[in-house]
């Protein structure tokens, strides 16, 4: 069996979710998180209006955690936010570009640290080949 899909399913509720000790590695570390905070948090309106920010530290985890697993968003662990919180997070950072400004913060950090290689790069290689029905001619 694959302990990749092995559920706990002694958690009532709805949704089955993946044990706990497959999340170990998904946490942002101090530094990553003051890198990106900035990028991610939102402003507050002017007027000063609207709910306080909150802590948008473990919504970014869970994200991550989706990314990096593959799973379902509602298999997320309970000790994320709702599903539904990081689904809502990370569909607007995708539209409004923040994820593309995490991306850049991230790598200009790598570069200036030297750990880049700009000399190296890789590219998919997968091969195509079309089925009977694409070489057709009609």
């Amino acid at each position: 069996m694959d302990p990749r899909r092995d559920l706990d399913r002694s958690s009532g509720g709805g949704g089955q979710r993946p044990k706990a000790c497959f999340t170990v590695g998904m946490r942002l570390t101090n530094a990553q998180w003051t890198l990106i905070a900035p990028l991610v948090i939102p402003r507050r309106r002017n007027d000063g209006r609207g709910r306080p920010p909150q802590n948008l530290r473990p919504v970014v985890e869970g994200i991550l955690w989706v990314l990096r697993t593959g799973a379902r968003w509602r298999d997320m662990p309970k000790e994320y936010p709702p599903h539904q919180t990081c689904w809502r997070w990370f569909d607007r950072w995708s539209k409004d570009g923040t994820w593309l400004r995490v991306r850049g913060a991230l790598l200009r950090h790598l570069d200036e640290a030297g750990k880049l290689n700009w000399d190296e790069g890789f590219i998919d290689a997968t091969p195509y080949l079309p089925t009977s029905s694409e070489t057709r001619t009609p």
